[in-house]
């Protein structure tokens, strides 16, 4: 078990009407249920939490500040399929539209009718990315390349399955081959920038170094399930 942080101080801006949130976050920093964190409440476009605490590693050296960036996880699914919406509503793209319209080499092995609808609804039939080699999730095209090659598992459009790793590459490359530009720089430029939103779908070296640490939570469901049955669909997806 991980020792209890006591006194670790909790930092920033609360609303008084917002108190509760402040006391579950001290709470929670007592318990040890977290080595670090932040929370931030905006109503009507008013900032009214904003909370940190704790450590952004694991050694517990160095302390959470302000502007410690987080690795989002599949919350940044959706702005992958934000950036896609995106070129729809700059009338670029069609929700309606073959995949294989923007991106030709998708057109194999069966997708060919494979629309943009359905791969940002996660009924592409293409959960998995079998031909990908290990390791090269964070490779530009390498997986892209695979799932362009894959048939799917069923007629897409008939079965939702969450695309778990494999929606972020398709997204990546539709939005790649409609612009010519990663799908880094096309958040950065269309959406963050604009908005004045500090979000990044990656980091250079010098934001990279004020990430915060992934650190797993034993015991995690899914995670203790992959281990214990490799031959397991979720496995295959992960």
């Amino acid at each position: 078990m991980e020792p209890k942080l006591a006194n670790i101080p909790v930092e920033g801006h609360c609303d008084p009407a917002f108190f509760a949130v402040r006391d579950a976050l001290e709470s929670n920093m007592a318990a040890g249920e977290e080595v670090g964190c932040a929370v931030s409440v905006v109503v009507d476009g008013e900032t009214v939490v904003d909370l940190w605490s704790g450590y952004r590693d694991a050694a517990r050296t160095l302390p959470w500040q302000r502007h410690t960036i987080t690795d989002m996880k599949s919350v940044g699914k959706s702005v992958f399929a934000l950036c896609v919406l995106r070129l729809v509503s700059q009338g670029r793209m069609e929700l309606d539209a073959p995949v294989a319209r923007y991106w030709p080499a998708f057109a194999q092995a069966g997708k060919e009718r494979v629309t943009v609808r359905m791969l940002l609804g996660h009924v592409a039939g293409l959960p998995f990315s079998d031909g990908a080699p290990v390791g090269s999730l964070y490779q530009p095209g390498v997986v892209a390349a695979a799932l362009a090659a894959q048939a799917p598992e069923w007629e897409p459009g008939t079965q939702p399955c969450y695309h778990s790793f494999t929606f972020p590459p398709l997204c990546a490359e539709l939005v790649l081959q409609a612009t010519g530009r990663t799908i880094h720089a096309y958040e950065r430029d269309e959406i963050a920038t604009p908005l004045g939103a500090e979000y990044w779908l990656g980091l250079d070296d010098a934001q990279q170094a004020l990430c915060a640490q992934y650190i797993e939570t034993p015991g995690t469901p899914s995670l203790e399930g992959m281990k214990r049955n490799t031959a397991s669909p979720l496995y295959r997806a992960w």
